[in-house]
């Protein structure tokens, strides 16, 4: 009897499209199939139960979905997970039917193209992303002519002296005879290279007489930026120089494919996107959703938007995006062959990433903003295949803990880390920074954080630029510990740039050729116990004897002069040149508004110099002058990292501040907001008509403007041209205990009146 009762149930079971399981027996369970019914109304039976836990299980298959599969704050404490690991299968498109032939290629009509009601930039062909039409061709380039010459600056600095104009950013001048006549521009998508970005834009006209490409969209950067021209343009047929490739022919409303040998378009599986992401969880702040779990699903064939996708992919949509979810876990996932970013977490606590193969994505592996989360034991491999800016995880908020991954091939840095607590250990990371520059195997804007027990092998520079690193904490970062990693076939395993307390310690660092150590205006920073290998020679850049304050216990082996030597000494920091006299050239217009104009003041020079003399580096503070004839115009601008705490009081010495003198004259500046004349016997009086606030335009650190007007006739000098002035400027930081000069103690620095 008994054993009839469970032939009947499973017969039952068989027989029905949904079978449910009774909460008593585990959790509530939901079953689909490719046949059906839909996800969406699996979904609809785990919401309307009142079990504790549900799940929804996907049987072996293709589930061609063409939309976007929302889960909320309903769907709480559900599994939704593969029968069998990487055989349900979620596509973000439909199959592609219909072919005719055009010419040499294929062609098939797609309604709602020429509409305008559906656009993609992926293709998938017999399971691979077909390569789209590109001109010149994949592994060439144009130069375009762009006219910005501006220097960029320091982010902290706000890049540029002035902002660009809205034609410098959505315009691209071009060599005549470069781009092929009548090219259709709807069709048209360029890509400029950046240094580590690049700018992704439509076209939106071509004018042929001035040779002049108008984009619908703004650039990133505008043509020029950074001393780099180089282009592509995409999706035009005259980019079809060889069998794979596609490009989507928007006026007729066909995609367009050029079969490769052997291919039948008849038997040949080709599906086109719908959508830019396939699985969204989307909670709230304060009504976040918890204990949702994906296990073993595979995701692929999503689309990517035209537009730039920001500094290391961050702006590019996910596969699968997560906002606002807690305790939430995604194992043994296959995400493969996606238009944008592979997994996307705006805001999440307790998070895990595991087991999980995350490859040949458009723009990143894996962006993820979380907090208490931890990314384990997962493949991230092959990134920025449409968009070279990315990288292949970008890694923020408060400790995260990244550990046992493999981490392989990506056009810019491998792993980018911001925020702060942060564990990275035991990562296997190669082949990075192939396309862009200024990047990292671990690159970071970061904190109080720890770097252990990786290997990085095989990142090199890719030509002329701003170099690849291994290790790379840039502007901001601060107390940060790497310790006991291996690097193989870098050149360059240390860089560190505007940064302090970066303690790099017991590590070794193996290459072929040369191999350089670098410290870029940095402050507080260790170097100890590690060991250099180079086939070449060890070099540390002279930037390290002022911005690392221990250089000991490490050994360095390198060929010198035909031999093998021993030794990696670090020579004692000089001091620098004295300051040149700063010529004040007459003011064309001024005002007190926080905005140091071009027109305003002249060039701005830093307050660097410790009290040897000695160039160091973390944030900086500058000063700017300028005069109108009665008055000098004095203006400082400072930055301080954002975790560093500001004090409020006014005691110098004591209080953040800025003290300098005119003439013997002396002044005073606190960040209460106030500044002061100050007599003889110390007494103060406010200064009127001067601006002292926080930058209002913000950036990566905090910043503070200063300027004030000083007559001459307070000063007791005649304006005459070519007048001398005797000028010293000092920035006192309360939480760091440390001055800094514009020039060495001591030393006479002098402006002089134009």
């Amino acid at each position: 009897m008994k054993r009839d009762l469970v032939a009947a149930c499973a017969a039952l079971g068989a027989a029905l499209p949904l079978s449910m399981l009774a909460a008593g027996a585990g959790p509530f369970t939901v079953r689909v199939s490719p046949a059906g019914p839909a996800l969406e109304t699996a979904l609809a039976q785990t919401r309307a139960s009142s079990a504790p836990e549900k799940e929804i299980v996907l049987a072996d298959g293709d589930y061609f979905l063409g939309r976007t599969i929302v889960l909320g704050v309903a769907d709480s404490n559900l599994t939704l997970r593969a029968e069998h690991d990487g055989r349900a299968v979620l596509w973000g498109g439909v199959p592609v039917t219909a072919w005719k032939a055009d010419g040499r290629f294929a062609a098939a009509a797609l309604p709602g193209v020429k509409e305008g009601t559906w656009d993609f930039r992926t293709l998938l062909v017999d399971g691979r992303m077909a390569p789209r039409a590109c001109y010149p061709s994949a592994t060439n380039r144009l130069e375009n002519l762009g006219g910005w010459t501006e220097r960029v600056r320091a982010a902290v600095d706000g890049w540029w002296g002035r902002a660009p104009t809205a034609e410098e950013l959505t315009t691209m001048p071009y060599r005549a005879g470069d781009l092929p006549a009548g090219f259709e521009p709807r069709n048209a998508d360029v890509r400029l290279y950046h240094m580590w970005s690049e700018s992704f834009v439509p076209v939106a006209s071509n004018d042929v007489g001035r040779g002049v490409l108008h984009f619908a969209r703004r650039m990133d950067a505008p043509a020029g930026a950074f001393g780099r021209r180089t282009y592509q343009i995409f999706g035009i047929r005259e980019g079809m120089t060889e069998p794979g490739q596609w490009y989507l022919d928007r006026p007729s409303g066909t995609v367009v494919y050029w079969p490769r040998p052997g291919e039948d378009m008849a038997r040949v599986k080709v599906v086109a996107p719908k959508v830019e992401t396939l699985v969204q969880i989307r909670g709230e702040a304060r009504r976040p959703v918890r204990n949702l779990r994906l296990k073993g699903l595979a995701l692929t064939g999503t689309t990517a938007p035209c537009r730039s996708a920001g500094f290391g992919g961050e702006g590019a949509p996910g596969a699968l995006e997560v906002r606002h979810a807690e305790d939430c876990a995604f194992e043994r996932l296959t995400i493969r062959h996606v238009g944008a970013t592979g997994v996307k977490v705006h805001e999440a606590v307790r998070l895990r990433l595991a087991e999980s193969a995350i490859v040949d994505c458009g723009a990143s592996a894996l962006c993820l903003y979380a907090a208490d989360s931890e990314v384990v034991s997962n493949r991230l491999l092959r990134a920025g295949l449409a968009f070279p800016s990315a990288c292949l995880a970008t890694l923020g908020r408060r400790r995260l803990r990244v550990a046992r991954n493999e981490v392989a091939d990506a056009p810019y840095s491998g792993l980018i880390l911001r925020g702060e607590g942060h564990c990275i250990e035991e990562n296997c990371i190669s082949r990075v920074m192939q396309v862009l520059h200024d990047g990292a195997a671990v690159y970071g804007n970061v904190r109080d954080s720890v770097i252990r027990g990786n290997v990085v092998r095989d990142v090199v520079p890719n030509g002329a630029g701003y170099g690849a690193s291994g290790f790379y904490c840039d502007e901001t970062s601060a107390d940060v510990v790497i310790e006991g990693n291996v690097t193989l076939g870098v050149p360059r395993p240390c860089h560190q740039h505007l940064a302090r307390d970066i303690h790099v310690r017991n590590n070794t660092f193996v290459a072929d050729g040369d191999l350089a150590i670098s410290f870029q205006n940095c402050a507080g920073c260790t170097f100890t116990g590690n060991m250099l290998v180079a086939g070449g020679t060890v070099r540390p850049t002279d930037a390290c004897r002022t911005s690392v304050t221990n250089w000991s216990g490490n050994r360095a082996c390198h060929a010198r002069g035909g031999g093998v030597a021993w030794g990696c000494d670090l020579p004692a920091a000089a001091p620098e040149k004295p300051q040149a006299p700063y010529r004040v050239k007459k003011a064309a217009s001024w005002r007190a508004d926080g905005i140091l104009g071009a027109d305003e003041y002249g060039e701005a020079r830093r307050m660097d110099r410790d009290a040897r003399g000695c160039h160091v580096g973390a944030a900086p503070t500058s000063l700017r002058l300028a005069h109108d004839g009665a008055a000098l115009l004095v203006a400082f601008r400072t930055l301080d990292f954002w975790a560093t705490p500001l004090s409020a009081g006014e005691t110098w010495g004591v209080d953040d501040g800025i003290r300098f003198t005119l003439a013997g004259h002396a002044f005073e500046v606190y960040f209460s907001g106030n500044v002061y004349a100050v007599d003889a016997e110390g007494r103060r009086t406010p200064l009127a008509g001067a601006y002292n606030a926080v930058d209002a335009r913000g950036g990566m650190a905090r910043s503070r403007i200063v300027e004030c007007r000083i007559p001459f006739a307070a000063l007791g000098i005649a304006p005459a041209r070519g007048a001398r002035i005797a000028f010293s400027a000092c920035r006192w930081s309360a939480h760091y205990r440390e001055v800094r000069h514009y020039a060495a103690p001591g030393e006479t620095a002098e402006l002089v009146l134009e």
